[in-house]
Order: C-alpha cells, then sequence, then structure tokens
C-alpha cells in the first residue's frame, strides 16, 4: 500500500485551503463538544465527546477525534 508524506500533505493542504484567502492570518481553533443523546446506560457507554480543529479563515475543519473522559 502507498503512504503519502504526512508532511507533504500538510504543507500541500495548507497551500491549497488558505490560497483564497493570503491575507487572513492562519489560525486554529480548537472545540469540544459532548453529542447529545449518545450515551446508553443500560449498556454503560457514555456519552461521545468529540474535538475538533477548525482553520478559521479556510472555514472547514482539518481535523476531528473522539476524546475519552
Amino acid at each position: 500500500m502507498n503512504r503519502i508524506d504526512p508532511e507533504l500533505f500538510r504543507a500541500r493542504f495548507t497551500d491549497w485551503a488558505f490560497a483564497p484567502r493570503p491575507d487572513v492570518p492562519k489560525l486554529i481553533a480548537i472545540d469540544g463538544m459532548t453529542s447529545r443523546r449518545t450515551h446508553d446506560r443500560s449498556a454503560g457507554r457514555k456519552a461521545l465527546h468529540l474535538m475538533s480543529a477548525w482553520a478559521t479563515s479556510a472555514r472547514l475543519v482539518v481535523a476531528q477525534e473522539v476524546v475519552h473522559q
């Protein structure tokens, strides 16, 4: 299976994402949220918690990961 070099991908993706608005600062906002009604108390499952990285100037989510409490 072929793999993309992560650093090369990051550089190319960043260039693409910020190309339409080069004058805006490259900021990444980090946000956490808990999804409502995703728990199941009878099965012992807690609610789903997500952390997201949001590229503010490109207006897109660049990463999202499930976190455990």
